[in-house]
C-alpha cells in the first residue's frame, strides 16, 4: 500500500521541491524495510534485491532532473499496453476489440473529469 502511495505521489502533475524530497526520503526508508524483511542481510538472498528496487532510490532525482514521472517514464505506457490484450476476444477482427476498449477508456475518463470522480473511482 505504501509503495503504492508512493507511485501516486510520483505521477502527480505538479510537485515542488519539498514534495520530491519527501519522496525520496519514503523511498529510501519503503527500501531499507523492504531489505530488511526480505533480504535480511543474507548475500543468498541477494536476488531478491532486483533493479527495479534499487531504482526506486532514484526516482526522487529523476523527477528534480527532468520533471514528473508521467512524461517520460515507460512503466506508465507499458501498463497501459498491458491492460490491451485482455480486451481482444475475436480472432477474425481484434481491432474492433481494441477500439472498444480505447473508446470505453476515454468515455469513463470523461466522466470522471466531468462529475469529479478521480478519487471515488
Amino acid at each position: 500500500m505504501v509503495l503504492i502511495r508512493l507511485v501516486n505521489m510520483c505521477m502527480q502533475f505538479g510537485l515542488d521541491h519539498s514534495d520530491v524530497d519527501k519522496i525520496e526520503q519514503s523511498f529510501v526508508h519503503w527500501v531499507e524495510v523492504f531489505e530488511r524483511i526480505y533480504f535480511q542481510g543474507n548475500p543468498g538472498r541477494a536476488r531478491i534485491s532486483t533493479m527495479p528496487i534499487h531504482a526506486l532510490l532514484h526516482l526522487a532525482q529523476d523527477i528534480h532532473n527532468m520533471g514528473p514521472l508521467w512524461v517520460y517514464w515507460c512503466f506508465v505506457m507499458e501498463h497501459f499496453c498491458g491492460s490491451l490484450p485482455p480486451a481482444v476476444k475475436s480472432r477474425k477482427h481484434p481491432e474492433t476489440n481494441l477500439a472498444n476498449r480505447l473508446r470505453d477508456l476515454a468515455q469513463n475518463s470523461q466522466i470522471e473529469l466531468i462529475y469529479q470522480l478521480h478519487d471515488t473511482m
